[in-house]
């Protein structure tokens, strides 16, 4: 038998070790799964495929036991950071797949402190201008969807009603969108006579009776169905830019689907810009006396009157008085030198064929005139046809019938502030006062504006600008609650939504000032109240309005049902009228003082520089009057402050809710007469 050699394994060599070599390559244990997964970034951990994680299970081959426990222990051991990993492993399980999927195309915004390259910058405003973009065409869609709203809505109204005056379908669609279902009395009676006759109108009809459409529809249908011609066709004169800013904005809603053209002319804008507008050859002007004469010497466009077919003076009572609107009889006898047939002249106004008691002088008994009389010199004065039409709807009353007229009586000017405060923290509602002049309008707003009222109290008078005008119209139109001071600029023909409490501050000097304040309230069968603040200096006027109105009775008296609040109230109004003078005083000081030093300085006169201005004794008793002020306004500022910080209800101990005013005039007391309310405020001023 063939001698089995065992062959011995040869002892392997022991490696030379050299000094220099580079270090051994480590094992493959080194690179398993974990070390991959703390070596890889792990923004694009969750974004990769998990499957890709799943290590395979190789096929041992088979050996011993031995073998494998020498195996396991050749490998060396490597400490894994298990707290990164389990983080790791979280973020990929709770990745949605519509994550998995934006990850592919954008991966996750990992926080990094170095700073961010201009790409990544690029890209962060590309995303917010998308989502800007992505926002304003939702906002599209939604108005979209509102308009369309409202027109179906527009289109199930019924607008039966005006099928009898024959109108144009585009003035039908007009009064459609401004939701004019049917037309108002003075409207019915004006339409006919001044479309099918074509005669000249005198209209007069109380405030809030939509007097503005009643000479809009007839003229704009003519217009409509006439053919095209050049130059201007209609004329409209107002007394005030705010009522001639919102004829404007009316008529432009009623002619918005023809294809005439309405421009406003009058004072506060630009004059070049309105005569580049005026190249444009506007149909419709709506216009001031005073702007519309200045751009008729200045613009060719208006020197070519021919065309003009329509011309309608708004509040033409106020327009013809004497001293005002000198522009006006020039306008007029421009226009009616060319001779034309055609022209047709509507004139419409609340107080037209009002007819007061002249006021007694010494020495001059006054006639009154009759309504005749007036309405003659209108005729006249306006330049009207002989077939004219008088349409007189003030024949019972020249206020509206859903209008509440009361009045408050006062003791001075510290108790009429009082009960102006009481009253807007009283009661609800859109409030417009009415002051005579600009000084005391500025002083009660600025008084209100002391005692921290809410909303804070907007000015309206003639020697602002025009931009402000209109901004604080629009703030008052928009502001539930809102308060809005003004002068007699805002009494004629303005229009504003929601006006509930009209206060007279100050007594209109006319019952026609009276009508036309009042009327801002009370419009188109809506109710509202009207409160006149008397005061013994002006109970002559108040008696006046009262016999001119042919009240048989005083006004009502308007209740204050809350008498401790009302105590509050007056402490308040006190310490803001002395907080109110203090300032008044520190000013005049002050400048004073800044005008001596200034002159001190120019004549080289060192006392006055030294003394600040005042005289030798008061310098050496050391008494500034400056500081004094200021002392005594600092502390009457914070007692004040103190006072406002408390409800003014807590004075009553009980919680008074706000109401309207309107709902809340029972008028329980008897109206006092004129003598007793003089009696009465002798007898406070004896005690005092």
């Amino acid at each position: 038998m063939a001698k089995l050699q065992i062959r011995k394994k040869k002892a392997k060599r022991a490696p030379v070790i050299n000094a220099n070599a580079p270090p051994p390559p480590e094992e493959d244990a080194a690179f398993s799964l974990e070390s991959m997964i703390e070596e890889i970034d792990p923004s694009q951990v969750v974004g990769l495929n998990l499957k890709t994680f799943v290590p395979t299970k190789r096929k041992l081959e088979p050996e011993g036991v031995e073998a494998k426990k020498a195996k396991v222990e050749s490998e060396p051991v490597v400490e894994e950071p298990k707290k990164e990993e389990t983080k790791v492993k979280k973020v990929v399980k709770k990745a949605p797949k519509k994550a998995k999927k934006a990850a592919k195309v954008a991966p996750v915004a990992v926080a990094d402190d170095g700073p961010k390259t201009r790409k990544e910058k690029k890209k962060e405003r590309l995303k917010e201008k998308q989502k800007q973009l992505k926002a304003t065409k939702a906002v599209k869609v939604i108005e979209k969807a509102e308009v369309a709203a409202a027109a179906e809505k527009e289109n199930d109204l019924d607008m039966s009603a005006w099928d009898r005056f024959y109108l144009p379908p585009e003035i039908i669609k007009g009064l459609r969108s401004m939701k004019y279902t049917a037309p108002t009395e003075i409207q019915e009676l004006t339409i006919p006579a001044a479309m099918l006759k074509r005669v000249d109108i005198l209209g007069a009809a109380e405030t809030g009776s939509g007097k503005t459409m009643a000479f809009a529809i007839p003229f704009a249908s003519i217009l409509v169905q006439d053919e095209p011609k050049e130059g201007i066709r209609a004329l409209i004169l107002a007394p005030t830019r705010e009522l001639a800013n919102q004829i404007y904005h009316e008529v432009s809603k009623l002619v918005a689907f023809t294809p005439l053209t309405v421009l406003p002319l009058f004072g506060g804008l630009c004059v070049q810009k309105q005569e580049r507008l005026l190249k444009r050859k506007p149909a419709i002007c709506i216009a001031t006396p005073g702007r519309f004469w200045s751009l008729v010497e200045s613009s060719e466009y208006l020197e070519d009157m021919s065309n003009l077919d329509f011309v309608i003076i708004d509040e033409m009572d106020r327009m013809v008085e004497t001293g005002h609107f000198a522009e006006l009889e020039l306008i007029l006898e421009r226009i009616h030198s060319i001779g034309n047939k055609r022209l047709q002249t509507l004139a419409f106004s609340a107080t037209l064929s009002f007819v007061h008691v002249p006021v007694k002088r010494a020495g001059k008994v006054l006639a009154p005139m009759s309504r005749e009389q007036k309405i003659a010199q209108l005729v006249q004065l306006g330049g009207l046809r002989s077939n004219h039409k008088v349409i007189d709807l003030n024949a019972s009353s020249t206020t509206p019938k859903t209008l509440v007229e009361t009045r408050i009586n006062c003791a001075d000017l510290l108790d009429k502030d009082a009960k102006v405060y009481y009253l807007l923290k009283r009661y609800t509602g859109r409030t417009l006062i009415f002051a005579n002049s600009i000084d005391g309008a500025r002083r009660l707003c600025n008084l209100l504006k002391t005692m921290d009222i809410e909303p804070v109290p907007a000015l309206l008078h003639a020697k602002m600008q025009q931009r402000a005008r209109l901004k604080h119209l629009e703030r008052f139109a928009t502001t539930p609650n809102a308060i809005l001071i003004a002068t007699d600029v805002a009494a004629r023909g303005l229009d504003i939504k929601g006006i509930e409490n009209v206060i007279h501050y100050q007594i209109p000097r006319t019952a026609e000032g009276y009508v036309h304040r009042s009327g801002r309230t009370a419009r188109i069968s809506n109710k509202g109240i009207a409160i006149l603040m008397v005061d013994p200096l002006e109970v002559s006027y108040y008696r006046r309005i009262c016999q001119n109105l042919q009240k048989d009775k005083d006004f009502p008296v308007f209740d204050i049902d809350a008498p401790t609040m009302f105590n509050a109230a007056k402490e308040r109004t006190r310490l803001a009228t002395f907080v109110e003078q203090l300032q008044h005083r520190l000013v005049k000081i002050t400048t004073g003082e800044a005008w001596n030093r200034r002159a001190a300085s120019e004549a080289d006169i060192e006392e006055i520089i030294k003394h600040g201005g005042y005289n030798e004794d008061d310098a050496l008793e050391g008494e500034d009057p400056a500081t004094m002020i200021r002392r005594d306004l600092k502390n009457s500022t914070a007692q004040l402050k103190a006072l406002l910080r408390q409800p003014l209800s807590s004075a009553t101990g009980q919680t008074v809710e706000r109401t309207s005013a309107i709902e809340a005039t029972p008028l329980a007391k008897p109206a006092l007469s004129t003598k007793l309310f003089r009696a009465k405020n002798k007898a406070k001023k004896g005690k005092k």
